[in-house]
């Protein structure tokens, strides 16, 4: 918090995982698994962190470590190395959001949230940002399915496993009845985000932040 202070509370809060490349087995979380400071998949751990961003420079709010499944299901991996017997397997984007509520509680000043497409993409993630009423910049895959305009869940039709709503996620494309609406039971048709930034080149009026 000393920090904080003394820089301008007019920031973002950035969300990130760094790669660290290891060439052993006993450092704690350590596994094959992708890593952005590598480019590619290789052995290392990896850190989750939520960072202070301002004009005046950027520093780390709260870091953690990222366990993948096979170190939570490895008891004897996780008491040898001093791992918490409670430990639970998390998502990179649940520590990040549990790190955000936490930032929260200690009064940190709220920035927009940015993420990479690694999260960005995720619609369970954009979700829970959105129920928390935060806001957002986020990087997305050219190949992410989405809406041009706030698509309401379809009701259940008692058949299979519900909907849940959605903001923007890829779903089958459907026929689309009269007007426009989609039919009886089924969602709007998708774009990918590469189709909708194509359209919308040269037309002034339209830009990504409509995108949802």
């Amino acid at each position: 918090m000393q920090m904080v202070k003394q820089v301008s509370s007019r920031c973002a809060w950035v969300l990130d995982d760094t790669g660290f490349p290891k060439k052993g087995t006993s450092s704690v979380g350590v596994a094959r698994q992708y890593s952005g400071t590598l480019g590619k998949v290789g052995n290392s751990q990896i850190g989750v962190s939520l960072n202070y961003a301002t004009d005046e420079g950027c520093f780390p709010l709260d870091f953690e470590l990222y366990l993948p499944e096979a170190w939570i299901a490895d008891k004897m991996r996780r008491e040898k190395t001093g791992v918490p017997v409670n430990a639970t397997f998390k998502r990179k984007w649940e520590q990040g959001l549990e790190m955000n509520d936490r930032a929260r509680v200690w009064g940190v000043p709220q920035g927009v949230i940015v993420v990479d497409a690694g999260y960005g993409s995720i619609t369970e993630f954009r979700r829970l940002l959105a129920a928390r009423d935060l806001s957002y910049r986020v990087g997305i895959s050219r190949d992410d399915g989405m809406w041009r305009s706030e698509v309401k869940s379809v009701p259940y039709q008692g058949f299979g496993r519900s909907r849940k709503a959605m903001s923007a996620c890829a779903v089958p494309a459907p026929q689309r009845g009269r007007q426009g609406h989609a039919q009886a039971g089924r969602m709007p048709q998708t774009e990918t985000a590469t189709a909708i930034a194509r359209s919308l080149r040269g037309n002034s009026g339209s830009t990504l932040s409509r995108l949802r």
